[in-house]
């Protein structure tokens, strides 16, 4: 990955994940979609706040080396204690966190390690570009909790990409109404910038406007949909769309939607076969899709209905006044 293309994957609101580069706008968790709000820190304008400086004090005994990444045993093992304790559906393995099924790094990876006496006790790998970086885990000790090392990690990273003149720093996404991605945005606030993906540009986070989460606004815009087309006698059921959470590469498809939720209406395309809605809450219009049935093996189920989408047979509708999303 040369530097100038990961500074433009993280400009557009991309992320590393393993070894590839991905983006989404929603997550799937606890059975629902919930909306993912990429961050990035201005460098520029990043200074040792009271937080970062209340860590440095408390860790003061600790030893911190930054270097290039190479991965030894002590960060398997100390990844395997820092994940002992947590949710199941936390990847277990130091390797598929930072590799998945690949053998080499295509980053330019740095880690950051801190030690109490010859003993490691956190430790956090970040990716830098030519003029940004990208945090893309830390780890620690469970026995250190109270160190707060998992912010203290993220502070130095980003004290380590200022001192070598990056201008940014990405940390990755907040999700609002998760409390485990709040921390985030207590990360020096006061430099933190959001990805508006329906203008396509960075806005302060003093910006945001919880009322135009990603995902209620197309909940909202479907609903509104099928009550319309209940006055029609056109009954229609809201399908959330499990398959949305992963990217057509990991999955290996081709036909599949870019939101995470679509009405279901069985029988109504004029060939017969099934119809699908969705609502794109960046181009403002209700998008139409034909849908064709996969075998029932397939792991694109849900528990109504197992789809691939013809995009051959997309139908573009100019915007509706019909739902107007706040703006």
């Amino acid at each position: 990955m040369p530097p100038q293309d990961l500074d433009d994957y993280l400009e557009r609101g991309w992320f590393r994940m393993q070894q590839t580069i991905f983006t989404t706008h929603s997550i799937h968790k606890y059975g629902q979609p919930y909306t993912t709000l990429w961050l990035r820190n201005r460098l520029t304008d990043f200074e040792a706040n009271s937080t970062f400086k209340s860590l440095a004090k408390r860790n003061k005994n600790f030893r911190v080396s930054i270097m290039p990444f190479e991965k030894t045993e002590p960060f398997d093992e100390l990844y395997a204690k820092y994940r002992a304790p947590l949710p199941e559906d936390r990847i277990d393995d130091l390797d598929q966190v930072l590799f998945g099924d690949k053998k080499r790094n295509r980053f330019r990876s740095y880690t950051v390690s801190v030690f109490d006496g010859d003993k490691m006790i956190g430790a956090g790998v970040f990716d830098l570009g030519q003029e940004s970086a990208a945090g893309i885990t830390s780890f620690y000790d469970p026995a250190y909790a109270k160190y707060s090392l998992g912010k203290y990690l993220i502070y130095l990273k980003m004290e380590y990409c200022k001192s070598i003149g990056m201008k940014y720093f990405y940390p990755g996404y907040f999700v609002p109404g998760l409390p485990a991605f709040d921390y985030k945005l207590t990360m020096n606030r006061e430099t933190l910038e959001f990805y508006d993906p329906s203008k396509e540009r960075w806005l302060d986070i003093s910006e945001y406007n919880p009322s135009c989460v990603f995902t209620d606004v197309i909940k909202a815009a479907l609903d509104h949909y099928k009550f319309i087309l209940q006055k029609e006698g056109l009954m229609s059921t809201l399908v959330h769309y499990i398959p949305y959470s992963a990217t057509a590469e990991m999955l290996g498809i081709t036909h599949h939607l870019a939101i995470p939720y679509f009405l279901h209406l069985p029988g109504q395309h004029k060939s017969g076969s099934d119809l699908a809605i969705t609502y794109h809450p960046f181009k403002k219009e209700y998008q139409f899709f034909q849908c064709t049935h996969l075998d029932p093996e397939d792991f694109l189920k849900n528990e109504f209905h197992t789809y691939c989408f013809t995009l051959a047979n997309f139908v573009r509708v100019k915007k509706l006044q019909m739902f107007n999303p706040v703006s």
